[in-house]
């Protein structure tokens, strides 16, 4: 905030006081009253002091004492905090009693607000002429006794209010005229200190604070509680009996060893005339371990009573309010090393995900705690969260917010980009805020307001899988600056989006190979199925929490209690009832504070139940946690008692002025009651200044116990509450107020807002949230209602159908029909009937379909809903494109495209135009279909959908790739891939995954394809798409089939025809017989190639596909050649050839000539098989044809050798094929490249054995018959092979027997 404001909040800055590096003090007077007050806000805006201040107000709105400072007023102005207090006059306790001052600052606020710039050690630098100097206790012990007297009894106060300063120190006391003392600077209070009975997700870092004062506990990053305090203010007693601070530290270093090791002189040795008794309570004071030092500061004022301070009643008329300690982490060794190694693991770049299992009190949240504290020890980052359940559910388990989990680890994210910078903000958010700010109110938050009205909207195709990706890639980015750990606790209340990212982390192990750990608490006895899921995946580590020995239970009864109680039997007893759970022992506890059997003595406590001289037992207290619950409320008043009913219905995080309102107090009446539950410990102040109730077992406690009347009673006023003053937070929780409508029994208010709900849910594409709030609204209307029929039609077409559960989606259409046709609503029918036509569409029910949308249309049409038709038609032009009506799928698209012209829907004009340009190409209009897939692709873009952009890319893509025109195919397939991820829509991305691994095939790149085709099946996992699953097992099984894995490639064709016949698709039913028969031609099993081929035939020939039908032809006269009818084989080729001569079947081509060419070495044609291999070189090599090239290059070589070429040629041309064949992976490329070698070693005089091996290697043999093409290709070699081998052994033996070997003979074999 500048300092040239001249007013802020309702005050007038009349001048400043002070000023430090973090912010700056004005005299300011009120507007109104007219009131002089210290207003203090910052100069700094980093996280942490913006965090410190807000603290600061939070503490001193709660403390009303003469010895603390008053709080006046408090707000933000420009997005920073600020509050105005009393002014005070008067000096610092330092300057009041102390002797040296000149090292330290002696204006409070600057010191409050800046921090002292000073070395902390400065005091310990003192000449040794000066170290013996102490007051005089004759003359000043007593006016020092009384004034720390009056300190501890507003620490006292303080304590019983649940807050620990955290820095008390002489710097932040100050001293009025009167000598009142007066504590200042609340900037790193701790809340929730006092009878806490369960933990608050709320960590300071650790050396926050002055070194000096600071007990040792804290430096070593453990959570403050009430003997922190106390142990300050055994430093400033020391310190101001002896004008010298208790540790001589040269460096932070050795004052926190001397610390931890008590290595401090008694201050009676310094001056002999201290008292023996305040010498003792000092040196307590200063224990190390906190568990050894006095609990209370009420037990401080009696011993200074006692050492000569003249004081006897409080300075506060208000009853001091006694506590519980704060337990030491007990029990937990294994686990808590377990999660050290994990830790330590996590620094080096070794990370991982772990959930921690435990019921409910049994230490979780503790337990994450004290990691947290841990990993911030050794320099982690910590961002935690927490899930909840709506509060006022009975038996429900409704979530609140979604991505709840991570919303608190967001905001302190964005946070930390604040306070880094803008720098800071790019390395982590990059280019992810303006699509996370749809999930989270931190992030909308922090982008300009101008941003904030114009966001993108978000992609309807899978954005959750981007959602999920985002936050995991911003906790990765943020791991890369430093080790990060995050805390979720309460994951059974998880949302859906927030078990989807966790879900999204196991399974792309995004902890792995990184600075990042993720730790899960929830509780054990409410684990939900999806959790349960997550908990089985190969990424988690899962671990439990189990219940304590009765030892250590113990030992946590007597860390609360923090002093003396003699009483054994009570205590054994007591740990004994708890089997094994803290949260019981601390409710029990507190149930004996509010009975007053429990009473705080002098140093110590008493059980009022045990008679003079006995050991007291067990109180006459419930024994069960669910009636010592209910047992704290009978002891509660009935004003206070009403508030808590009116808090059990609420959220779990509740806005004080809400619940004021709700309970129908003033504002006076209300901060009392609330301050004296909080006391009682039913509730808390969390950091944020919402109220929650310390456990959630309290609050069910009760919610079970409110009457059904009084609860429809206070339903109903929360429910108008919301709405008439709390509007904003109503449309941000639209479910709480449907759930409060409900219980009040107003059924139409209450479906109005789980339909806002469900809205809300789908709109970020929570569908299991969506999901239980329209059946919300099934459960309590009547089926023949319009809500009824609206939620069923939303459940259907905004779940069912979206999650591909078309079967379970046309069945709630078809129950509801008749519901709607009872209410007269038309519109609902036709709806109704266009979601059954699109839902059979996707289950391959044409016939369902079409008299579906045949029944719509005249309804439609009667309504003015022109797109509704238009859309109808579409669809039944996509149906007419499958069955291979092509002409009336054109004119179908024509009819919709005219009706969408006459809208501004240029959107669905592009899906009509890129349906149009699939079935021109069909017709083989191959310039009218790039026209209309232009115009598609353009219209598209201008409309910003990238779905329907990324169709006509992937459609352009797969007409290349028909082409042969694989350059151009693949960089269209590529670029709707990258479009797909940037949108997240992980279910498109799958199926252009299939067509550029169907592409990769093709181009002879058989190793990146499994690799593609891998990715799509492992996407497809999670979709229900049969089309593009059994387009991915066609893909895969040409790749088998290239790799000779004959039965793997017949599995996955046989299985991509059941599905494209139970579709009933036929070109894709040929599609996949085509290549079944390819496998058995190869395989040798004729008679079934045969049985295929014939219907593919028949199939080509009805849909007129002379691309297939020329393949199928080349296919059949390749099965003419091996049955030695090469009449017919050639006839066939001859009149195929003609057929493919247009440009759009340049692959035909390439292979007609080469199969002509091959037909022709068989008849011995060796000039004329020339002629055709070299065209189908050129052809291939013309247009990037690599696997025909290949072909033809080795048939090339087997003409060369037929025609005697030069072996030295032949075996050059070999070795340059060679790489080239490997690189493909073919394996029917490498049997017939090894089948030359083989030929030409024979030539070079040399055995082919190691190439007959390396044939038979790449070849499943057993899969194949006798009469295959391959075995007979390896039989042939073989039998060559063997022929050479016998020649050489009777070689060997004429020389054995002195014949001569010809001369000539070796001359020619050596040519």
């Amino acid at each position: 905030m500048p300092v040239q404001t001249k007013f802020i909040g309702r005050y007038s800055i009349v001048s400043e006081l002070g000023r430090g590096g973090m912010g700056v003090v004005y005299r300011a007077q009120h507007m109104d009253s007219g009131r002089i007050a210290a207003l203090k806000t910052l100069t700094a805006f980093t996280g942490d002091r913006i965090s410190c201040l807000r603290r600061e107000i939070q503490a001193l709105s709660h403390l009303d004492h003469p010895s603390i400072v008053k709080i006046y007023d408090h707000g933000i102005q420009d997005s920073i905090p600020w509050y105005a207090m009393e002014f005070l006059e008067g000096e610092i306790l330092r300057n009041h009693c102390l002797s040296a001052t000149s090292d330290l600052d002696g204006s409070w606020w600057t010191h409050s607000l800046g921090r002292s710039r000073r070395k902390p050690i400065a005091r310990s630098a003192r000449a040794s002429s000066d170290r013996h100097r102490g007051v005089s206790p004759m003359k000043s012990l007593k006016p020092v006794l009384n004034i720390m007297h009056d300190v501890c009894d507003a620490v006292s106060f303080m304590h019983g209010e649940g807050i620990v300063h955290r820095d008390l120190k002489p710097e932040n006391i100050l001293i009025r005229p009167d000598g009142t003392p007066v504590l200042m600077d609340f900037g790193l209070a701790a809340f929730g200190m006092g009878r806490s009975n369960r933990e608050v997700l709320d960590l300071l870092k650790p050396g926050m604070g002055t070194l000096l004062y600071m007990a040792p506990e804290l430096f070593q990053g453990e959570k403050a509680d009430c003997r922190s305090d106390l142990y300050a203010i055994g430093c400033m007693l020391y310190e101001l009996l002896t004008d010298r601070l208790p540790i001589d530290g040269a460096d932070p270093a050795s004052i926190q060893q001397q610390k931890l090791t008590l290595s401090i002189t008694p201050p009676s040795r310094l001056h002999p005339s201290i008292p023996s008794e305040l010498d003792a309570l000092i040196m307590n004071l200063l224990e190390p371990d906190p568990a050894r030092r006095i609990g209370y500061a009420t037990d401080v004022c009696s011993a200074l009573r006692a050492a000569g301070a003249d004081r006897t009643d409080p300075l506060t008329a208000t009853p001091l309010r006694y506590y519980l300690h704060r337990p030491r982490f007990t029990g937990r060794r294994q686990m808590y090393t377990q999660l050290s190694q994990r830790l330590a693991r996590a620094s080096v770049g070794r990370g991982s995900l772990m959930l921690v299992a435990g019921e409910s009190g049994i230490g979780k949240t503790r337990l994450g705690l004290e990691i947290a504290g841990l990993a911030l020890r050794n320099s982690f980052q910590v961002v935690m969260g927490e899930c909840s359940a709506l509060s006022g559910l009975r038996g429900g388990s409704a979530r609140g917010e979604l991505l709840q989990g991570f919303q608190k680890p967001l905001e302190a994210i964005v946070d930390l980009c604040v306070e880094q910078g803008e720098a800071f903000r790019e390395r982590i958010m990059e280019q992810d805020a303006l699509f996370l700010a749809h999930f989270s109110k931190a992030v909308f938050e922090s982008l300009p307001e101008s941003t904030r009205d114009d966001l993108p909207q978000i992609s309807k195709s899978d954005p959750l899988r981007k959602l999920f990706r985002t936050v995991a890639s911003i906790l990765s980015r943020l791991a890369t600056e430093k080790p990060l750990l995050v805390i979720i606790d309460d994951l059974q209340w998880a949302d859906e989006l927030t078990l989807g990212v966790i879900r999204h982390m196991a399974s792309e192990q995004t902890c792995v190979s990184k600075r990042l750990l993720f730790l899960g608490l929830y509780r054990a006895e409410e684990t939900t199925e999806k959790l349960q899921a997550i908990l089985g995946l190969s990424g988690v580590e899962s671990a439990s929490l189990f219940r304590l020995n009765t030892d250590e239970l113990a030992g946590i009864i007597a860390d609360m209690l923090a002093s003396r109680l003699d009483a054994p039997k009570f205590v054994h007893r007591l740990a004994e009832l708890a089997e094994g759970n803290p949260f019981f022992i601390a409710e029990y506890l507190n149930g004996c504070l509010d009975s007053g059997i429990l009473k705080r003595v002098v140093n110590g406590w008493r059980i009022e139940t045990a008679g003079a001289g006995k050991e007291p037992e067990l109180p006459s207290l419930p024994v069960t946690l669910k009636q010592l619950i209910a047992h704290r409320f009978t002891l509660l008043p009935p004003d206070r008692r009403h508030l808590v009913d009116v808090a059990s219905i609420l959220s779990r995080d509740i806005e004080p002025r809400m619940l004021q309102a709700i309970a129908r107090l003033d504002e006076s009446t209300f901060a009392d009651r609330l301050h004296d539950l909080t006391i009682r410990h039913f509730f808390e102040e969390l950091p944020d200044g919402l109220i929650r109730f310390t456990h959630d077992k309290i609050r069910e406690a009760a919610l079970e116990q409110l009457p059904v009347d009084e609860g429809r009673d206070l339903h109903r006023t929360a429910a108008s509450v919301i709405e008439t003053d709390f509007a904003r937070y109503g449309e941000q929780h639209p479910y709480e107020l449907g759930h409060h409508w409900e219980m009040a029994g107003n059924t139409d208010k209450a479906c109005e807002y789980y339909w806002l709900a469900s809205e809300a849910a789908i709109a970020r594409f929570a569908l299991s949230e969506a999901e239980t709030f329209l059946k919300k609204i099934l459960a309590i209307t009547d089926s023949a209602s319009q809500h009824s029929v609206n939620a069923r039609l939303r459940l259907g077409r905004g779940i069912y159908e979206y999650l591909g559960q078309h079967d379970r989606a046309v069945k709630i259409f078809d129950q509801t029909i008749p519901d709607a046709e009872r209410i007269g609503n038309q519109m609902n029918v036709a709806e109704l009937l266009f979601a059954i036509c699109i839902n059979a569409i996707y289950m391959g029910d044409y016939t369902r379909a079409h008299e579906a949308g045949q029944a719509a249309i005249p309804i439609f049409e009667r309504n003015g809903q022109i797109g509704y038709v238009a859309t109808v038609y579409g669809h039944f032009a996509a149906i007419a494109h499958r069955k291979g009506d092509f002409l009336e799928g054109l004119r179908l698209n024509h009819l919709a495209l005219d009706l969408y012209q006459q809208t501004d829907r240029k959107d669905m004009q592009s899906w009509v135009l890129g349906n149009i340009g699939r079935i021109q190409f069909s017709l083989k209009q191959d310039k009218e279909c790039m026209a209309s897939l232009e115009e598609s692709l353009r219209l598209a873009r201008e409309s910003g959908n990238n779905l329907y952009a990324c169709n006509t890319l992937g459609c352009m893509g797969i007409i290349y790739n028909y082409c042969s025109k694989f350059e151009r195919a693949e960089a269209c397939i590529r670029e709707a891939i990258r479009i797909h991820r940037l949108d997240g829509n992980r279910r498109m991305e799958g199926q252009e995954l299939c067509n550029l691994g169907d592409l990769l095939v093709s181009r002879g790149d058989l190793e990146d394809a499994r690799a593609v085709l891998r990715e799509a099946e492992s996407v497809h996992e999670e979709y229900d798409n049969q089309i593009v699953k059994a387009k991915i097992d066609v893909a895969m099984g040409r790749y088998h089939l290239a790799r000779c894995q004959l039965s793997t490639a017949r599995e996955r064709f046989e299985r991509a025809l059941k599905h494209f016949r139970s579709l009933e698709i036929p070109s894709y039913v040929s599609f996949a017989l085509n290549w079944l028969a390819h496998v058995e031609m190869n395989a040798g099993r004729f008679e079934q190639y045969l049985e295929y081929a014939a219907e593919c035939e028949t199939l080509f020939e009805k849909n007129q596909d002379i691309r297939a039908l020329a393949l199928c032809h080349i296919e059949q006269a390749r099965y003419k050649m091996l049955q030695g009818d090469y009449g017919e084989a050639e006839r066939l080729l001859r009149s195929t050839i003609p057929e493919v001569m247009p440009e759009r079947y340049v692959a035909e081509q390439a292979v007609s000539y080469a199969a002509m060419g091959e037909l022709m070495i068989q008849l011995g044609k060796l000039k004329e098989a020339r002629s055709w291999i070299d065209k189908a070189i050129r052809t291939a090599d013309r247009n990037g044809l690599r696997i025909t090239g290949i072909d033809a290059r080795l048939a090339r070589i087997t003409i060369g050798r037929m025609n005697r070429l030069s072996v030295r040629t032949l075996s050059a041309q070999l070795r340059a094929l060679t790489p080239l064949v490997q690189a493909t992976g073919d394996h029917l490329l490498g049997i017939r490249l090894q089948s030359e070698a083989a030929f030409i070693n024979h030539l070079l005089g040399r055995s082919g054995r190691e190439h007959l091996t390396r044939m038979e290697a790449l070849v499943d043999l057993p899969s194949m018959a006798e009469d295959s093409p391959i075995v007979r290709l390896i039989r042939k070699v073989r039998r060559a092979v063997e022929a050479f081998e016998a020649g050489q052994a009777l070689v060997a033996g004429q020389r054995e027997g002195d014949l001569p070997v010809s001369g000539p003979s070796n001359d020619r074999a050596e040519k």
